[in-house]
C-alpha cells in the first residue's frame, strides 16, 4: 500500500517560514557585469535602498533597487516569497536614467545558483518536449547529470515552449530536490554543470548584451524556485501544482481558474441552439480565425475588423446570447504574425509597415511571416486600441492569441552588433503590456495562450493566460498520442485543453482534460453536427462534467509515458479535499492484458467510497479507501478507455451539500425510478452540484427544476430535510404523493406540481406560489391544507351515491363531479363481506349519473358498492388520473321478512338497542354502536329517529354480521 499522502506533506511544509540555502531570504541570485565589472561587486558597493509588502497572507514582496554613483544607471529587483510553498520568484530590470548611453551591459543570468548534491553525487533533471506538433509533444525527459557533465537547455525559434518546456524539477536520488522555472517566451537558455558539490544552474534570456539608450528598460525573465525535502518526484510535481493554482494561475474577478468544457462553433446560432437542445451547455463559445478579411485563407493576417462579407451583423448579438446562457465567449486573434494576401488589402501591412520586422526572406515579401514590433510603443497601442474596441463592442470574455511563427530570426534582422537581444526584449515587454492592459481595460477577461498550440507556455505567460489547447498535434485523430500528450503535460500545467475531434468513446475519453474543447466533426467555423450522434456527443458531455472537476487535484501516473500501441496508458487524478478522484486506463489497439491492477494514491482508509465505471455502469460498486490504496482492478476486453470516478459517500465536500441534504435527495431518486427518468445526469455518481436538475448556492441544495422528467411514484419524507430548497418545479410527472407536512422548509418559495397524479397535498408551506392543478388531490384535503379551490381540474368521487336492486340487477346513481370536461368516466367497484374489491361496471363519460349492472352473490352476505372517478390524458396532464374511491352504498343479498328471519335465528342470539340514521328502499341504515351496519327486510314504517332492538346473528365464520328485527 502506498503511504505518502501529499496532503500530509503539504502540511509539514506549510509549516515552514524559512528558505534553504540556494535561495536564501535576501537578493535573488541573478547575476551580470556592467562596463565589465560584476554584479558581485555592484550589488555590494552601489547605493541599495529595499520595500517590502505583504499582499497576501504568506506572500511577502521585497523590491531592492542598487544605484550606481553617478546616479545615471539602476538596477532593480521584485522578489515575491512563498513562505509557505518555500518558494520565490523574481524579475530584475536594468534601466538608464541618465541622458547619455549607458555602459555596457553583458552576462545577464536570471538565476545562477548551485544546487548541492546528496550523498549519492548525482542528480536527475526532469523536463519535457513542450507542445511541438507531434507524437512526443510533452513527452517527459529526464536528464541524469553527474560528474563533470555539463547540458544546455535551449527552446527553438524564438518560442519558450519549442521542443523544451521551460519548467524542470532537480531530483536528489535520495528524495527532495528544486524546480525551477523560467518565465520567457522568446529565446531563452539554461546550463546545468556539474561538479564534486553539485550542479551549477545559470540561465536567462538567451542573448542580451549592449548598451542602454536613455531612458531604456530591459528585464529579465521572471524566476521561480521551489525548494522541498523527503519527497520524490511524482509528489513533488504535486506540490507544484498545488504552489501553480494557489498562487500563480490567472485570477478571474479574484477567483481561481477551473476546469471548464468549451464549444468551438463560430457565430451559429441554429448549431448551438441545437445543442442547448440536447442539454449542452459549454462553459465557454469559441470562435477561432477567419472572422476577419484574408482573401479567402485565415492564414493571411494583418486586418483585424470584422469582415462584413462573412458576419454583416457581428458578433454582438449573438454573444449577448450566449452570455444571458452564462456561457462566456471566446474569439482567436493573431496579433504578432502579419501575412499579406494577394488578393486583399492587408492593413497592417501596406499602412503600417514600418511597424513590422521581416523575415529571413528577402525585402519583407509578400508570401512571408512579417513580425509586428510590439516593442514599437506606436505599434504596441494601435493593437491595444482596436482589440479593446472589437472585444468590448461585441462581448467578448477570453481572449485567445495564437502566434504561427518563429520569431527569433526577425529579431536578430533588428539587432545591431552594439545591441543583442535588445529587440527581443522590448518585444516581449510589449508583448506583456499588450495582455495586462486588456484586462485592466476589459473586467472579467481571460486570456488563452495558443502559439501554434503549447509553443509560449513559459512561467510567465502562464501567470497571465490558460493553454486552452496544448498542442496542435490534437487536430490528428491519434487518440495514443492525445493520451501521452495530456499525460506529459499534466505534470506542469494543471489546466491545459485539448480539442475532441471525434464521437466514437475510446476517441473521445483519450481527449477528456482539464480544459475540453469540443470541435466534433471537424469543423471550427461552423457547428453543423448533420452527421453527429448525438447520443455519443451528449454522453461524452455528460461524463467530463462529472469528472473536470478533479482535473485540479493532485495527478498520478499509474504507467509510465507512452505511445506504443502494444501498451496501456493509465493514471489518477485525486482531490482528496473534495473526497473525489478519478482514473483513467487505456488499453491499446495491440495490448494484450485484458486487465490491470493500480494502487491508488492518498485516499482516506477508513472512508467508504463509491466507484462508478462511467465506460460500464455494471461494473460499479462501493467500497473503503483502504481497498483501493491495496489495489484497483481495471479490466478493458478490448480496445477501450475505463473511466473509474470515484467519491467518498459520507463527505460534505465530496457530496457537495450536506450529508442529510443529499440522502433526501437520492431517497427522491429511488422512490421516484431514478434510473428511468428520462434525464439523470450525474445522480448518485458524483457531487450533488453536477446532478441534472439541481442548483447548489453556498454548499446547499435551493432549487430542483425535475419538469416532465419522468419521475414516478410517491416524494417521501426525508424530502422535509432539504431545509434550504426555495423552488421545486416538478411538473407533468407521475408523483402520487407528497409529504403531508413541509413546514420544515421555511425558505420554500414555489411548490409547481400541477400534472401530475398526486392525491394530498401538504401543510406548512406558503400557498400562493404552490400550484397543485390537474392532479387528484381531493378538494376537502386542498381546504384543509389551505390552499385555494382548484376543483375545476381536480379528480375527485363523485357524492350522494344510491343503490336499488331487482334480483341479480343492481342499480346505482350519483351526482356526477362539477368538472366533466375531457375524457374519462367513473369506475364501479363492490366488495362482498370482507372480500377483495372487484371491478363492476365502467362508464365513458364523466357527465352521466348511473349504471346498472349483474350481481349474483349467495345469500345472507353484505355487499358494499363503490364508485371513483377516472379522468384521461389532457394537455395540461400525461397522466390518467384516477381518484379515491366513493363512500360506500351497502345491501344484503336476498329477501327474506322478518319472521322468517327470526325463526332461523341460533340459539345465543344478542339484543342491541339502536337508532335509525337513514332509510334507501328496503335498507335501513343504523348508528349509535352499530353505525353502518345495516338492516333488511319488510321495514315497514321504520324512519329515521326510530329506537329499534335488533337481535345479531353471526354468518359465516365471524363476518359479516346480520342484523335483524
Amino acid at each position: 500500500m502506498k503511504k505518502l499522502l501529499i496532503v500530509a506533506v503539504l502540511t509539514a511544509v506549510c509549516g515552514v517560514d524559512a528558505f534553504a540555502s540556494v535561495v536564501g531570504t535576501g537578493v535573488p541570485p541573478f547575476t551580470f557585469t556592467y562596463d565589465g565589472v560584476s554584479s558581485s561587486t555592484i550589488l555590494n558597493t552601489w547605493k541599495q535602498t529595499r520595500k517590502t509588502r505583504t499582499p497576501a497572507e504568506g506572500v511577502i514582496e521585497t523590491t531592492y533597487t542598487f544605484t550606481n554613483p553617478e546616479n545615471n544607471f539602476a538596477v532593480k529587483c521584485v522578489r515575491t516569497r512563498y513562505s509557505g510553498f518555500n518558494a520565490a520568484e523574481w524579475i530584475a530590470e536594468f534601466t538608464n536614467t541618465g541622458t547619455s548611453n549607458s555602459g555596457v551591459l553583458k552576462d545577464v543570468k536570471s538565476l545562477s545558483v548551485v544546487l548541492p548534491y546528496d550523498s549519492a553525487g548525482r542528480m536527475d533533471i526532469h523536463w519535457d518536449r513542450g507542445g511541438i506538433d507531434s507524437t512526443k509533444a510533452f513527452e517527459p525527459m529526464i536528464y541524469a547529470i553527474s560528474g563533470s557533465d555539463s547540458h544546455t537547455f535551449a527552446p527553438s525559434g524564438g518560442r519558450g515552449s519549442y521542443n523544451v518546456s521551460s519548467y524542470f524539477n532537480f531530483v536528489k536520488p535520495g528524495g527532495g530536490g528544486t524546480i525551477v522555472c523560467m518565465g520567457w517566451p522568446g529565446q531563452w537558455s539554461m546550463t546545468c554543470s556539474s561538479s564534486s558539490v553539485g550542479v551549477t544552474v545559470r540561465g536567462g534570456q538567451e542573448e542580451l548584451q549592449g548598451y542602454l539608450l536613455p531612458g531604456e528598460t530591459v528585464r529579465t525573465p521572471r524566476m521561480l524556485v521551489l525548494e522541498y525535502d523527503d519527497l520524490d518526484f511524482v509528489h513533488s510535481q504535486n506540490l507544484w501544482r498545488r504552489f501553480y493554482l494557489k498562487y500563480a494561475a490567472p485570477r478571474v474577478d479574484g477567483q481561481p481558474p477551473k476546469p471548464r468544457f468549451n464549444m468551438c462553433g463560430g457565430i451559429n446560432q441554429p448549431g448551438a441552439d441545437r445543442l442547448f437542445d440536447y442539454g449542452i451547455y459549454p462553459d465557454y463559445w469559441w470562435t477561432d480565425a477567419g472572422w476577419y478579411p484574408n482573401g479567402g485563407n485565415w492564414w493571411q493576417t494583418g486586418t483585424w475588423q470584422i469582415n462584413p462579407a462573412v458576419y454583416p451583423n457581428g458578433f454582438r448579438a449573438f454573444h449577448n446570447n450566449m452570455l444571458r446562457k452564462g456561457i462566456k465567449t471566446m474569439v482567436w486573434f493573431e496579433p504578432e504574425r502579419v501575412h499579406k494576401a494577394s488578393n486583399a488589402y492587408n492593413e497592417l501591412f501596406e499602412d503600417h509597415f514600418e511597424w513590422l520586422i521581416p523575415d529571413a526572406y528577402p525585402n519583407g515579401a509578400a508570401d512571408t511571416n512579417n513580425l509586428l514590433d510590439l516593442g514599437n510603443e506606436e505599434a504596441c497601442n494601435f493593437i491595444i486600441d482596436r482589440f479593446t474596441q472589437i472585444m468590448t463592442d461585441n462581448f467578448i470574455t477570453v481572449y485567445r492569441e495564437d502566434f504561427n511563427m518563429n520569431p527569433l530570426q526577425n529579431w536578430h534582422n533588428k539587432n545591431t552588433a552594439d545591441r543583442k537581444g535588445f529587440v527581443e526584449n522590448h518585444h516581449i515587454q510589449g508583448h506583456f503590456r499588450l495582455w495586462d492592459t486588456l484586462v485592466e481595460n476589459i473586467p472579467g477577461l481571460e486570456i488563452d495562450s495558443c502559439s501554434s498550440g503549447g509553443l509560449r507556455n513559459d512561467y510567465d505567460t502562464m501567470r497571465r493566460a490558460l493553454p486552452f489547447l496544448r498542442t496542435d498535434y490534437e487536430i490528428n485523430t491519434d487518440a495514443n498520442a492525445h493520451q501521452a500528450s495530456f499525460y506529459g503535460s499534466a505534470f506542469w500545467l494543471p489546466l491545459a485543453g485539448i480539442g475532441v475531434y471525434s464521437d466514437e468513446p475510446y476517441e473521445y475519453r483519450s481527449c477528456f482534460a482539464g480544459m475540453e474543447t469540443g470541435v466534433w466533426g471537424g469543423t471550427y467555423n461552423h457547428v453543423k453536427g448533420e452527421d453527429w450522434n448525438f447520443d455519443r456527443l451528449v454522453d461524452c458531455y455528460n461524463e467530463i462534467q462529472l469528472i473536470k472537476e478533479c482535473y485540479a487535484g493532485d495527478f498520478y501516473p499509474l504507467e509510465q509515458w507512452n505511445v506504443d500501441a502494444t501498451r496501456w496508458l493509465s493514471w489518477q487524478f485525486n482531490y482528496p479535499e473534495k473526497g473525489i478522484g478519478v482514473v483513467q486506463a487505456f488499453r491499446r489497439e495491440s495490448a494484450e492484458e485484458n486487465f490491470k491492477t493500480y494502487e491508488l494514491e492518498d485516499l482516506d482508509p477508513n472512508a467508504e467510497y463509491v466507484v462508478m465505471r462511467l465506460d460500464d455502469p455494471s461494473k460499479s460498486f462501493d467500497t473503503t479507501g483502504a481497498s483501493l490504496m491495496n489495489g484497483l482492478t481495471i479490466a478493458i476486453d478490448k480496445r477501450a478507455a475505463a473511466i473509474a470516478y470515484y467519491f467518498k459517500r459520507d463527505s460534505d465536500d465530496a457530496l457537495g451539500v450536506p450529508a442529510a441534504e443529499y440522502n433526501a435527495l437520492r431517497d427522491l431518486y429511488e422512490a421516484t425510478d431514478g434510473d428511468n427518468w428520462t434525464k439523470n445526469t450525474g445522480w448518485l455518481k458524483t457531487r450533488v452540484d453536477h446532478w441534472y436538475g439541481v442548483t447548489v448556492t453556498d454548499g446547499h441544495v435551493t432549487a430542483l427544476s425535475l419538469p416532465v422528467n419522468n419521475l414516478r411514484g410517491p416524494v417521501p419524507d426525508s424530502f422535509a430535510n432539504l431545509t434550504y430548497l426555495t423552488e421545486f418545479a416538478g411538473q407533468r410527472n407521475t408523483l402520487t404523493r407528497m409529504p403531508a407536512d413541509l413546514s420544515a422548509l421555511t425558505a420554500l418559495k414555489k411548490l409547481t406540481l400541477a400534472g401530475n397524479a398526486l392525491q394530498n397535498a401538504p401543510t406548512g408551506i406558503p400557498r400562493s406560489g404552490c400550484s397543485f392543478s390537474y392532479n387528484a388531490i381531493p378538494a376537502e384535503n386542498l381546504a384543509a391544507a389551505g390552499y385555494p379551490a382548484q376543483s375545476r381540474s381536480q379528480t375527485v368521487p363523485p357524492s350522494g351515491i344510491v343503490l336499488s336492486r331487482e334480483g341479480a340487477t343492481v342499480s346505482a346513481t350519483w351526482n356526477p363531479i362539477s368538472y366533466t370536461a375531457g375524457t374519462g368516466g367513473y369506475d364501479v367497484y363492490y366488495k362482498v363481506g370482507n372480500g377483495p374489491l372487484t371491478e363492476a361496471a365502467s362508464t365513458g363519460s364523466k357527465a352521466v349519473n348511473g349504471v346498472s349492472f349483474t350481481l349474483d352473490v349467495p345469500d345472507y352476505d353484505s355487499v358494499a358498492v363503490y364508485v371513483r372517478t377516472r379522468s384521461g390524458a389532457t394537455t395540461n396532464n400525461p397522466n390518467t388520473l384516477i381518484s379515491t374511491l366513493s363512500e360506500p352504498a351497502y345491501f344484503l343479498s336476498g329477501t327474506y321478512s322478518v319472521a322468517e328471519l327470526k325463526t332461523s335465528m341460533p340459539q345465543g342470539n344478542v339484543a342491541v338497542n339502536g337508532t335509525v340514521s337513514a332509510v334507501f328502499g328496503d335498507c335501513a341504515y343504523l348508528q349509535d354502536g352499530l353505525q353502518g351496519i345495516k338492516l333488511v327486510g319488510n321495514i315497514g314504517k321504520l324512519k329515521v329517529g326510530d329506537e329499534v332492538t335488533l337481535t345479531v346473528r353471526r354468518g359465516q365464520g365471524t363476518e359479516p354480521y346480520l342484523f335483524v328485527l
